[in-house]
């Protein structure tokens, strides 16, 4: 039978109720020495405590490898706050990332402007070029036009052209192209049955005007001959480089400017044969596309617009024309009303 809590506090106790009395005491006792060990350790709380220190450490590198996605795709803030950052940490590595970025803003800006600078000065540099060619072109074009018409009306003494009437094989348009076997001498007739001038389109005799010496030297006095208005010697030089230097380089050039001089004394006929021998032997050369142009117009001046029109036509077939002959040779199709 337990004793009631009355009988342990009786001063009439019994003897055997003062060992319960012990007994309890000691129980208390050893509630009191095991109380701490029932308690939370400290090393558990620091246990605890450094896990969630990692967790926030987890949480903050999470947020600010989503801040610097944000940052660096075009511009974007992040869409929302910074969690987990102690101490306000996570404030300094976003501030240090928007200053990174703001600089990053201004260099792209700063680049931006100077290449807009630049692209707008080479605008401006090539329409200022484009206006200069075109002028040039209308200049160059006039003055062959005013050549042409003067040289020839005073060369034949009547009105009749120097080169005398079309070739049968350049009428209806049958052939651009003059054969090979036109290139010797040509003459036309003049007005009222008195015969013209004969202007030669084949190579000028070895005992021409042409020193000795290196090709570029020979091809360098034709030319300047031409520069200087000698047409009929600059015709003599070129004919006879030509002959002595069929593989050169510089003879596409000088076949070009052979049929120069014929064209600018109004000798268009064989200014065209000329022109057509030089795209036969030279097509790729960089006077390929101008000895069409300049063969379109010769024909055009002989009268025969047709022809002139089917070269017109391959040229601005020639995917390597410069632009600026292309140009000529659209002027001249809308000029001929080619089709």
């Amino acid at each position: 039978m337990t004793p009631s809590l009355t009988s342990l506090t009786s001063p009439h106790l019994p003897r055997r109720n003062i060992r319960w009395r012990g007994w309890a005491a000691v129980c208390a006792m050893a509630m009191v020495v095991a109380a701490p060990l029932l308690m939370p350790t400290p090393a558990g709380a620091q246990s605890r405590d450094m896990q969630d220190l990692l967790n926030r450490l987890s949480r903050l590198e999470t947020d600010v490898q989503t801040l610097s996605r944000d940052v660096y795709r075009n511009g974007v803030k992040p869409t929302g706050p910074m969690t987990g950052v102690p101490g306000g940490g996570g404030s300094a590595a976003a501030g240090e990332l928007e200053v990174l970025k703001l600089q990053m803003e201004t260099q792209t800006q700063q680049q931006t402007g100077k290449y807009e600078e630049l692209a707008y000065q080479v605008s401006q540099i090539k329409e200022r070029l484009d206006k200069l060619s075109a002028d040039i072109d209308l200049r160059l074009q006039k003055l062959e036009d005013k050549a042409g018409i003067g040289l020839g009306a005073s060369m034949n003494g009547g009105g009749a052209d120097a080169g005398g009437s079309p070739p049968a094989d350049l009428k209806g348009g049958a052939r651009p192209l003059p054969p090979a076997a036109d290139t010797g001498a040509v003459s036309g007739p003049a007005s009222g049955g008195a015969k013209g001038p004969a202007i030669s389109a084949a190579p000028a005799d070895a005992g021409g005007p042409l020193p000795a010496g290196p090709a570029q030297d020979q091809y360098d006095y034709a030319f300047n001959l031409l520069r200087q208005g000698d047409a009929p010697n600059a015709e003599k030089a070129f004919s006879q480089f030509l002959k002595q230097n069929p593989d050169n380089p510089l003879a596409a050039n000088a076949q070009y400017w052979l049929g120069e001089t014929f064209y600018i004394r109004g000798n268009f006929k064989a200014a065209a044969v000329a022109f057509g021998d030089g795209y036969k032997k030279y097509p790729k050369s960089n006077k390929g596309a101008d000895y069409l142009l300049k063969l379109a117009m010769s024909l055009d001046s002989l009268g025969d617009r047709p022809s002139a029109c089917v070269v017109l036509k391959q040229l601005d077939a020639d995917k390597d024309a410069a632009p600026t002959v292309k140009r000529r040779g659209e002027d001249q199709k809308n000029r001929l009303g080619c089709k």
